[in-house]
């Protein structure tokens, strides 16, 4: 998982690559959520837009147990740390993930130190920070 990682890191763009497309990635994520909340028969906050601002994610969703974020970086997802979200969400977010063309991150990868961390302007401990955290 490093590898992948380590293929989206671009020091000199730090909360998204030049070619992002937010219109598509947030349509993509709003198809998404509305997705896992027909498949687990239940309804979900869902921020995106301004709402998140300066960070290298532009959209998550609020679960049970804790969030879902959307990485504005290689179309990559994962829940916070320490989040505890029931077996059965879990479940149906990987198997969307996998329909929808995401790659679920697993945490204990982002919490790994990121190797560039030093010399920026912004403080990114972490490869969860440089993907899925406000900078």
């Amino acid at each position: 998982m490093t590898s992948l990682l380590e293929q989206h890191d671009d020091t000199s763009h730090w909360e998204r690559p030049s070619n992002f497309d937010w219109a598509r990635e947030s349509a993509d994520c709003a198809g998404f959520v509305s997705e896992l909340a027909s498949r687990v028969g239940r309804k979900f906050e869902f921020e995106t837009g301004s709402r998140i601002q300066d960070a290298s994610f532009h959209s998550q969703v609020v679960l049970p147990g804790g969030l879902l974020r959307f990485s504005n970086f290689g179309r990559m997802i994962a829940f916070t740390p320490d989040c505890d979200v029931p077996e059965e969400i879990r479940s149906v977010v990987e198997q969307l993930a996998v329909k929808r063309d995401y790659t679920l991150v697993p945490t204990a990868d982002l919490e790994k130190p990121y190797p560039r961390g030093g010399g920026t302007r912004f403080t990114i401990a972490t490869w969860w920070i440089r993907y899925f955290d406000y900078l």
